[in-house]
């Protein structure tokens, strides 16, 4: 990570020089899940050659998910009401030079997807807003979406870094880092880069297992579960 960081400094000079007022770039281009992934970490890095204030976003990649809401009818706990949420990010997270709610004003920040609740709640299509909330709360209690923005760190007056942590849960596909340079609360510049998870070795194939074959992805998980449990009670009565 750190050797990339410092063969994009040239590269990142030479935009300085010729006055773009941002550019941004990623430590790895490709993260491969693996049996024994844990998790991983990628260092968004850049120039900033104007003053302003920052906000850098990773999502992806777009998945629909259905949040139901459970209430007593008759004295039992049952579903009450749900909506679906579409095409929204798998995963989100946020780094910011201040707080956001002073960089820009919420309309430009739900314009620009910076405003997580915001564009989940227009997502649902209801005005119900119990939802995207509690979408947040389930996400980020995964570790896939957060609450509060990482900090920027700048190394000079002029580079920047920002480091965002990818659970073991996350989902393969293409992802992508935006940055955006905001000047009293309107944005001047706007910068994007794509990064990939890809699965490799035993965890793409059981992945590509399930996708393809679930019916039999299914019954073989049914079958291991009973052989264990067969060899537990054979185990425990030798004892």
């Amino acid at each position: 990570m750190r050797a990339r960081f410092f063969l994009i400094l040239p590269f990142v000079l030479f935009i300085s020089s010729h006055a773009q007022a941002m550019a941004i770039d990623v430590s790895s281009d490709i993260i491969k899940v693996t049996t024994g992934f844990n998790g991983a970490a990628i260092t968004v890095f850049g120039n900033q050659e104007k003053e302003g204030q920052l906000v850098i976003v990773v999502e992806g990649p777009p998945t629909n998910v259905t949040v139901r809401k459970k209430g007593q009818v008759m004295g039992l706990w049952t579903n009450t009401g749900s909506r679906r949420f579409v095409g929204i990010p798998a995963f989100y997270e946020m780094a910011a030079s201040g707080p956001v709610d002073q960089i820009a004003p919420e309309d430009t920040l739900r314009t620009n997807r910076i405003s997580l609740t915001g564009f989940l709640s227009s997502s649902s299509g209801d005005n119900d807003a119990d939802y995207a909330p509690a979408l947040v709360r389930i996400q980020n209690s995964h570790a896939l979406y957060t609450l509060k923005p990482v900090g920027i760190t700048y190394v000079s007056p002029q580079l920047f870094k920002a480091t965002f942590d990818l659970p073991p849960i996350v989902r393969p596909g293409a992802y992508m880092v935006s940055a955006y340079l905001f000047q009293n609360g309107a944005m001047v510049d706007k910068g994007q880069v794509p990064f990939e998870v890809v699965p490799e070795g035993l965890s793409a194939d059981l992945r590509r297992f399930a996708t393809h074959s679930s019916l039999l992805y299914g019954v073989a998980g049914v079958l291991m579960a009973l052989v264990a449990g067969w060899l537990a009670n054979v185990l425990l009565k030798r004892d």
